[in-house]
């Protein structure tokens, strides 16, 4: 086997894991992050 293709593998599979990893976090982030505003929106909306 060639070094440098097995090394290509590796960080191809450790792309593979990684990136889902990161876009589920930042997700994660992000829905919070629409939750918090959207409560607090609703609680200025019906403070009247």
């Amino acid at each position: 086997m060639n070094p440098v293709l097995v090394s290509f593998l590796i960080l191809s599979v450790a792309a593979l894991i990684a990136v889902p990893c990161y876009l589920v976090g930042r997700a994660r982030r992000w829905t919070a992050l629409y939750r918090w505003a959207s409560n607090a929106g609703y609680r200025i909306l019906h403070a009247r």
